[in-house]
């Protein structure tokens, strides 16, 4: 791990905390990486390699050396070697990217254990997109591990600590009594938590529950308000779906349900 390694080391030795608040840069790398400017990100990052940041560092520059994104030559070994070294140093999101890694056979032999590992050690550290994932493993893998009822409660712990898809999925779940007992009111409000983060797929259930009733009290106007949420999301309800609602509705219901969309789209506190 060379170089790496030996800065892994004082830090290490440092008893430094994994984030340095205090540190402007980390700030300013975090926000060109989540604006997708690689390049300052790639500067920012490489300077805070050697600081208490270091982990969280390498884990975003192995992303930018494994994608190149026009910053660097695209170099899956130094990507690697990087995303090792944070996972080594247990930065929560390295365990959950090479915990995949593992899992899928990407960059080592597969093994899905290997990969569950990882995941329960990022779940630990609290890395709420590894407890969805270990999940998703028991909810859809093949074989004897499967455990139906094991996935639904590690997609609680994740829905509970506000994963959009744990809750969409948690869901389903409820809806058709698998892993839980069914129960369509729990169904309903896991789904409109997920909805009021913009989860698209539960923006369209919305719509389905109110127009259908499921664990809510039908309500057109709110299965309207929905589909016109959907609509400026992109991706429209089906036209059939939509004539068969207008239907139902008076002219003022539509108004007002395009009332509530707009109160929606301010504030999802006033969905």
């Amino acid at each position: 791990m060379r170089a790496i390694a030996l800065v892994l080391a004082m830090f290490c030795a440092m008893g430094a905390p994994a984030f340095a608040q205090d540190v402007r840069d980390l700030a300013e790398a975090r926000a060109a990486f989540e604006r997708f400017d690689y390049s300052e990100a790639y500067a920012r990052y490489t300077s805070l390699v050697s600081s208490p940041a270091g982990p969280e560092a390498l884990y975003h520059l192995s992303i930018i050396y494994e994608g190149g994104y026009g910053v660097v030559p695209t170099d899956e070994a130094m990507a690697l070697e990087m995303l090792q070294s944070a996972a080594d140093a247990e930065y929560p999101a390295a365990l959950t990217r090479l915990g995949m890694r593992h899992y899928e056979g990407n960059g080592f032999p597969q093994s899905h254990q290997e990969g569950l590992r990882l995941w329960r050690r990022a779940s630990e550290l609290g890395e709420v997109g590894a407890t969805y994932s270990i999940g998703m493993y028991y909810l859809y893998i093949h074989g004897a591990e499967r455990d139906v009822a094991e996935g639904a409660r590690w997609m609680r712990r994740a829905a509970d600590a506000g994963h959009a898809d744990a809750q969409f999925d948690l869901a389903g779940l409820y809806e058709r009594g698998e892993g839980v007992d069914a129960n369509a009111g729990e169904a309903f409000a896991l789904m409109r938590l997920a909805a009021l983060q913009g989860h698209r797929s539960a923006r369209v259930s919305m719509v389905q529950y109110y127009f259908d009733g499921t664990g809510v009290a039908r309500d057109f106007v709110r299965a309207e308000m929905w589909a016109l949420l959907v609509e400026r999301d992109g991706e429209p309800v089906a036209p059939r779906g939509r004539a068969v609602l207008h239907a139902q509705m008076t002219a003022a219901q539509q108004s007002e349900a395009a009332r509530l969309a707009d109160q929606c789209a301010a504030s999802s506190e006033r969905c």
